[in-house]
């Protein structure tokens, strides 16, 4: 594990070039409509530290994807878009939604870069924005527009930033154990928001190879993101692994022997849905 945390720290050094965000506006969307999926191709070679949409219809928006060279790595939606902001207390309006890669919250600038989107000539990337059916009060047309915040292109791409959701079944109450099934010792996670329909998560253990690596109850962890100037965000259970802004050092590795296993306690019997902030380590130096 040391070896592979080396490795990795030498590969975010080896993308440190000069750091300068600017700003871009994104070609327009095409497919625009309630109850449509409007799409818009990402022109290739800057790298992209984050991209805002902004509508006018964000409260009908039901996802947000991307897509490379046709495999999905991003799939979001707007609440927890908004839960990854709220936690890290960044500023937010209701018709805008940022897909952060950069995490300028951070410390360093290998934490802050790490999850940049290293874009390469030839590639196909797409971002998706999907619309429910319109309701009463809702604008007639809906407009739809992306910037984003870019910096130089890069040669190589030693990461890829994931942001990907699954349901983990609770089917009692009480402590259940939910098996990481995608463990790799090329995955780390940067934060979880886990979230349930009764809000009613209370404590998360987690166990590696039979023995425990991380015990959390739900006060303890308000308690301690508010003294980081952090928030719990309404209807969340965040669990951010790098909370000290040290994005390189604090990620969770989900590399294991045999098991890597969540253990939730839930007050009732219900679904759990499981937002993952991933790096990916795509390439070695």
């Amino acid at each position: 594990m040391a070896s592979t945390q080396s490795t990795l720290t030498s590969a975010a050094a080896a993308v440190l070039s000069l750091f300068n965000p600017k700003t871009r506006e994104l070609d327009p969307f095409n497919g625009v409509g309630y109850g449509a999926k409007a799409s818009l191709n990402i022109i290739t070679g800057p790298t992209y530290q984050e991209i805002e949409i902004k509508s006018n219809a964000v409260a009908r928006i039901r996802r947000i994807s991307m897509t490379l060279n046709g495999s999905e790595f991003i799939s979001v939606t707007p609440a927890q878009l908004n839960a990854i902001d709220e936690e890290r207390k960044v500023y937010r309006e209701a018709n805008r939604l940022v897909i952060p890669f950069a995490d300028f919250t951070l410390r360093t600038k290998a934490g802050v870069r790490e999850c940049e989107l290293v874009t390469l000539a030839g590639e196909q990337i797409f971002l998706y924005v999907e619309f429910d059916a319109k309701q009463s009060g809702d604008p007639d047309d809906i407009t739809l527009l992306a910037r984003a915040k870019t910096t130089d292109a890069q040669p190589k791409r030693y990461f890829l930033p994931r942001l990907v959701s699954e349901t983990w079944d609770h089917p009692a109450g009480g402590q259940l154990s939910h098996s990481y099934q995608q463990r790799s010792p090329y995955r780390y996670i940067r934060r979880m928001f886990m979230s349930a329909t009764a809000n009613d998560l209370t404590r998360l253990e987690i166990w590696r190879d039979n023995k425990v690596e991380m015990q959390l109850d739900a006060d303890d962890n308000a308690f301690d993101l508010a003294r980081l100037a952090k928030e719990v965000p309404d209807g969340f259970f965040p669990v951010d692994f790098i909370e000290y802004g040290f994005g390189a050092d604090g990620k969770f590795p989900t590399s294991a022997d045999n098991s890597l296993d969540f253990k939730i306690t839930k007050t009732s019997a219900g679904p759990i849905t499981v937002l993952q902030q991933i790096v990916e380590v795509v390439a070695l130096p």
